[in-house]
């Protein structure tokens, strides 16, 4: 059967679309029909907007899509691991036991000013805990941009990293109050868009660090560091990576309390995760 859809041309249609995929009572149902939606989209924000409603709303949210990504990352970890493995075991079988004992040697040379250099491993867990953080705060960041459609009126009062914020901290009641105003169609939204909207913003609200008057300081120390280090193609941008550590009052406050180089020292080190989660989830979606 051939799928005859009307093309979609602007947000307004998109959330439209959005409302009757939400109509449906079967999640399933629902993430065939916002498939059949999107590939009718013929703008790029419509696409975006209704893929994003897809990851956040349909198909299970935050929690869902953290689950999903832990999974990814762990078999793209197998995958790396057994790589060096089968690389090493070849090495070995190659090299002579003269130049094994000599490679060891080497190894135990102390640096110029005699103290050996030091060697940093991330444990592979805790690396992996790293990029799911960050990814679920990238979903939330996605989910925030769909809230601003779905709200419009939040794009005058509220910065999008503070949306993020809510909703990453109130995911359960964030998600129940979008999808309330996203299955309302256009000739609803005026008389029942109320209720939700006032959950949206308290939420906001509530979520407010106690350091948003230093928010200027740690956009400062973050335009900083990329100053001195462009962003890669599909990298962090000095907007992304503020916004992600805007997300959580732990890592802002750590980076605003610090001296300036240590506070460029953390920076840089979360970016190269971010980076490295960035280009991660470019190859996913090739």
């Amino acid at each position: 059967m051939v799928v005859n859809l009307p093309a979609i041309r602007s947000i307004e249609e998109a959330r439209e679309a959005l409302a009757e995929v939400l109509a449906h009572p079967e999640r399933p149902r629902q993430i065939i029909s916002i498939m059949e939606k999107i590939m009718f989209c013929r703008i790029h924000e419509a696409r975006r907007f209704l893929m994003d409603a897809m990851d956040g709303l349909i198909r299970g949210g935050l929690e869902e899509m953290r689950k999903k990504r832990r999974e990814a990352l762990e078999r793209k970890q197998a995958e790396e691991d057994a790589a060096r493995a089968a690389e090493l075991e070849a090495q070995i079988r190659t090299t002579s036991a003269q130049e094994r004992v000599e490679a060891v040697q080497a190894a135990e040379v102390p640096s110029e000013e005699g103290v050996p250099e030091p060697i940093v491993i991330v444990p592979s867990q805790d690396e992996l805990k790293i990029l799911e953080e960050l990814g679920t705060q990238l979903d939330a960041l996605n989910l925030a941009a769909v809230a601003r459609e779905i709200f419009p009126d939040l794009k005058g009062q509220f910065e999008p990293w503070e949306v993020a914020r809510a909703i990453f901290a109130n995911e359960a009641e964030a998600r129940a109050a979008l999808l309330q105003g996203a299955r309302l169609k256009d000739h609803e939204r005026a008389a029942m868009l109320a209720p939700a909207w006032d959950t949206i913003r308290r939420l906001i609200e509530n979520s407010r660090p106690s350091w948003k008057g230093r928010v200027p300081a740690l956009r400062s120390v973050v335009d900083e560091h990329f100053a001195s280090a462009a962003p890669n193609a599909h990298g962090a941008t000095a907007q992304s990576m503020f916004e992600v550590l805007a997300m959580r009052d732990d890592r802002a406050l750590e980076i605003l309390d610090a001296d300036k180089p240590v506070a460029l020292d953390m920076i840089s080190f979360l970016r190269q995760k971010l980076d490295q989660l960035l280009e991660f989830e470019a190859e996913r979606k090739e």
